[in-house]
């Protein structure tokens, strides 16, 4: 594990620091060493991959991370004082001492450059370092990354049973037993025991997603048990969820033994499949067992262990083995995507030289030749890096795994990393992991995301065919919903991720004690249990920069624990109900890029003042008012014009007045309005936002019964979407609207008659008509061109869209 993408990401800090003229960086001096560390710390990124003991890498850590720090408060100081001064703020008045101030935080900067690039000229002498592959500020790599298949669809990326197919077979036998007697008997208790790799959780996926499955079984559930952190009751609502989403929800706040008591009554009713994923200790077990009732109608429990002591509680034990040799190269094939005659005709040695060192060094482990195959796919298709890649093994003992994060491409392995910091098994949402990647700087954003695949994309379909992700759920137009990081690798990469580099800290004990603390100062905080637990001391929050909870409490964060996160640049979930004692201490957090809350109308003045004072470093906001009741509340929208860098809103609340351009954000490029209750048309008015790429009306946000596109109007607008607009009648495209527009949406909005238009729109590619009535549809598709894409869907209809 070693910190080079550290360095590339305080390298692109620099750099966006430098590129902003003479606006953030006023000091000739300050500016011409920030310039020199640059050039330094890319020179030593391209040695950091020489071998460092444990020490030297922990001590550039440090100081990569203490650069980082200055940077980013010189960098909030500087914004701070030039909003000052655009609003006109005579600050040597009201703010007496800020030349101190400043010149403090340019001094603390100023030391920790020099601090940086004494230590790299240090470590640069010591490892032998000699001239530069650097030019003009970019770096370029030393040898060739490997080149990306030609592949347009994430679909190609499928489950694998190669050698499991009569294992598969027996363990569906053992769940759908024809005989009567075992059918009516106590649940029965399967395990699927076996070593690292070597294909548990695989095999009973496939398994469990079966159709015959599905049918048997009135319930489906699967759980996954993480060896750090054994929560009864995360475990029981996890499972409750998955048997009734609104029962969960109701019950989401009692105790333990309560929900274990709902579950039992929902699952005595049926037949059950419950599979319980990495099981490590008998005690775990001997803990959750307990929490599934007993059921004589045939249910059954299947737990994949490890662990022998574990499995020796089942009835029934599949006992997973290797791979033949035969079986393994069949697989191996599969993963590097390419048949074996045409790896003979593009490798110079003889096939059979490399097909022997691969057998040997995956050993008959799927997990290991997945990962062979996901990097030789990766790379050229030639002896020599073949050869190469096949030396790197070597001289790494074997160790696959540590191979594939070392072929990973610099930028790409925090990425993959950031999945270390949810719960083991966990699906994260793919487009909130967009999201993250993003608000963290660890992706760039494209200008349009929905118009083609950006470089969060690319990332993650990389990642999915090096295999070192997988695709939990997908979306029914073929593109992933959920993904995980497999459990052998999270039980390797997660840890170090945590204490070897310091990405993230993860929050899952009760108490503390001072040799529990972290090697570095805490940066994102994953959260497993409740944050009132959590250490108050300065090395867990002085640089805290995200926090994501995973707590199943509700009620949120105490107030007086939320005031010790005023670093914090990502606040995902927040809710806040009327009267909370967080009210008074948000207001120091004030260098968010990224907030999404709900929030009960009547505390909305105060959140008001918040985001619009405080929160100017806004890239994304996502606000949901609500009554006491759950019902939708109102938005007062506050003004965010002086929001500049504001490019991502989504509004899911009553709007009782008319938008006001003077109220958006503008450089605003994706708005979202819900629920909004519009009665006049908003279009000319949301017309003159001049970068808006994404415009999406969902359920309720406009109650009229016409809209109109006005000449001029929309002039970047890429993507339209109407979503339930019930009361929407007509909608009209003047001439000289929408000149940009690629994509429409309208998703059922079911009294619509007229369109006029559209048709005239030349850069428009796809029409998509979903739950409209077929005689709309026939009309439309009629009246459009012949270069437009019309694209009718059957889906169904959700009462809420948010």
């Amino acid at each position: 594990m070693d910190a080079e993408w550290v360095a590339l990401l305080l390298i692109q800090k620099f750099q966006a620091l430098l590129l902003d003229g003479e606006a953030t960086i006023t000091n000739t001096n300050l500016r011409n060493q920030v310039q020199e560390a640059t050039s330094k710390l890319n020179l030593l990124h391209q040695s950091i991959k020489v071998s460092r003991n444990e020490e030297q890498t922990e001590r550039l850590l440090h100081a990569f991370y203490s650069a980082e720090d200055a940077a980013d408060t010189f960098l909030a100081r500087t914004l701070l004082l030039q909003r000052q001064k655009l609003r006109g703020c005579n600050v040597a008045i009201c703010q007496p001492f800020r030349g101190f101030k400043d010149f403090w935080i340019r001094f603390l900067f100023t030391v920790q450059i020099k601090k940086l690039m004494s230590l790299i000229e240090q470590d640069v002498c010591n490892n032998n370092i000699a001239g530069s592959s650097v030019q003009d500020g970019t770096i370029q790599n030393t040898r060739h990354q490997g080149t990306r298949r030609a592949s347009s669809s994430y679909l190609e990326v499928a489950k694998d049973v190669v050698g499991l197919g009569d294992q598969a077979k027996e363990l569906e036998e053992h769940l759908i037993c024809t005989d009567e007697n075992i059918q009516t008997a106590t649940h029965e208790l399967i395990s699927v025991a076996g070593e690292r790799g070597s294909g548990k959780t695989t095999l009973v996926r496939i398994v469990y997603e079966k159709v015959r499955i599905k049918k048997h079984f009135k319930y489906c559930i699967w759980v996954n048990v993480s060896n750090r952190v054994v929560k009864g009751r995360d475990v029981v609502l996890d499972m409750l969820k998955q048997v009734d989403e609104a029962l969960a929800e109701a019950e989401e706040s009692v105790f333990e033994q309560e929900l274990v008591s709902r579950l039992g009554e929902v699952l005595r009713k049926d037949r059950y499949l419950v599979v319980v994923d990495d099981v490590g200790e008998p005690g775990v077990w001997e803990r959750l067992q307990n929490v599934i009732p007993n059921s004589e109608n045939g249910s059954r429990i299947v737990v994949t262990t490890r662990n022998m002591d574990v499995a020796a509680f089942a009835s029934t034990t599949l006992q997973m083995g290797r791979l033949s040799n035969e079986e393994s190269w069949e697989l191996f094939l599969k993963k590097v995507c390419s048949a074996e005659d045409a790896l003979s005709k593009n490798l110079d040695l003889s096939l059979i030289t490399f097909k022997e060192k691969i057998l040997k060094l995956c050993d008959g482990l799927p997990l290991l030749i997945s990962l062979m195959g996901g990097i030789l796919s990766m790379v050229e298709l030639s002896n020599g890096e073949w050869s190469r890649v096949i030396e790197d093994a070597d001289n790494l003992h074997g160790d696959i795994l540590a191979l594939s994060y070392k072929e990973l491409p610099s930028r790409m392995k925090p990425c993959f990393l950031y999945l270390g910091m949810f719960p083991k098994g966990f699906e994260v949402p793919v487009r909130r992991l967009f999201q993250l990647w993003i608000a963290e700087r660890l992706v760039t954003q494209s200008s349009s995301e929905e118009l083609g695949p950006g470089e969060v994309e690319v990332f993650l379909e990389e990642l999915i065919y090096r295999n070192m992700i997988e695709v939990a759920r997908w979306r029914s137009h073929g593109i992933p919903k959920t993904c995980r990081m497999p459990g052998a690798m999270y039980d390797v990469f997660s840890p170090k991720a945590a204490a070897e580099i310091g990405l993230f800290y993860i929050h899952c004990k009760s108490n503390y004690s001072s040799g529990d603390q972290p090697s570095f100062p805490v940066r994102r905080l994953a959260s497993y249990l409740s944050i009132k637990n959590y250490p108050s001391s300065d090395w867990y929050i002085r640089s805290l920069r995200s926090y994501i909870s995973f707590s199943t409490h509700r009620g949120g964060m105490p107030a007086g624990e939320i005031e010790a996160l005023s670093k914090l640049q990502t606040l995902w979930g927040l809710s806040i109900s009327q009267d909370s004692p967080i009210l008074d201490s948000l207001f120091n957090i004030t260098s968010l890029r990224k907030l999404a809350l709900r929030f009960s109308s009547a505390s909305q003045n105060r959140l008001n003042d918040w985001i619009s004072k405080q929160l100017t470093n806004l890239q994304s906001l996502r606000i949901r008012s609500i009554r006491n009741l759950g019902d939708r509340g109102t938005i007062k929208l506050t003004a965010l014009q002086g929001h500049q860098k504001l490019t991502d809103l989504y509004l899911l609340g009553v709007l009782p007045r008319p938008v006001n351009i003077k109220q958006l954000p503008p450089n605003l490029k994706i708005l979202t309005l819900s629920m909004s209750q519009l009665e006049k048309d908003p279009m000319r008015t949301l017309g003159q936002l001049p970068y808006l790429n994404i415009l999406k009306l969902l359920a309720d946000s406009y109650m009229g019964e016409e809209l109109t596109c006005y000449q001029g109007g929309f002039p970047q607008l890429h993507v339209l979407k109407l979503w339930k607009l019930m009361e929407l009648r007509g909608l009209t495209v003047k001439e000289g609207a929408m000149p940009c527009v690629k994509q429409v949406e309208i998703r059922a909005c079911r009294r619509l008659e007229k369109v006029e238009g559209l048709s005239k729109l030349t850069t428009l590619k796809e029409l998509i008509l979903t739950d409209m009535p077929s005689q709309f549809a026939n009309k439309v598709k009629e009246n459009m061109g012949a270069d437009v894409f019309v694209k009718e869907n059957e889906w169904k209809s959700y009462p809420f869209l948010a």
